[in-house]
């Protein structure tokens, strides 16, 4: 990792190579059990991972901070007969932007997260159609109620926009959809 700081926040670049020998996925037909096709988990191939994080955040006026991360992602399995197409559910790119702004002991964020097409589960031909591209948001407060205690509420997918993550071509397998979340946090 590479980061530099200045005046007003930082940027900086961090690469990642990962290899993983016999990875686990999602294997679409697995036999019978029971009399019934079965899906499962299993050991399927060999994959290599080469990511290239960019970075940076900004310091804005009036206690507010803008963040950006950009993940380029080479998921690609290296044995069998699959071997140089992309993992599946990787995709290439990955956003995220957030705006913060502290007011008081509160802390506000709206954060964008945006995640390119993949290959579906069970699919490492990747000669099915790519899962979409898509774009959420989520809105969210924490405040600091004591120096142990903080609380956080989040809307999670704001705009409850409606996408999957899994697959559709064996039944869609849907996101959840607009949400809110609430924790505490004690620290003793």
């Amino acid at each position: 990792e590479a980061a530099q700081r200045y005046s007003l926040g930082r940027a900086g670049v961090h690469f990642r190579r990962i290899g993983t020998r016999d990875e686990i996925g999602y294997q679409y037909d697995c036999g019978l059990i029971d009399g019934k096709n079965a899906s499962c988990n299993a050991n399927l191939y060999d994959t290599r991972r080469e990511l290239i994080s960019l970075f940076g955040d900004l310091r804005l006026p009036g206690h507010a901070r803008l963040r950006v991360a950009l993940d380029l992602v080479d998921a690609t399995i290296d044995s069998g007969v699959n071997s140089g197409q992309r993992v599946p559910l990787t995709p290439e790119r990955v956003f995220r932007i957030s705006a913060e702004r502290t007011v008081g002991s509160m802390l506000w964020a709206l954060v964008g997260h945006y995640r390119d097409g993949m290959p579906q589960a069970a699919d490492p031909s990747n000669r099915r159609s790519y899962i979409p591209s898509r774009f959420i948001a989520d809105l969210g407060v924490t405040a600091t109620l004591n120096p142990q205690l903080t609380g956080a509420v989040w809307v999670r997918n704001l705009a409850d926009k409606s996408y999957y993550d899994y697959a559709s071509w064996n039944g869609l397998y849907p996101a959840d959809g607009r949400s809110v979340e609430a924790s505490l946090r004690l620290m003793f």
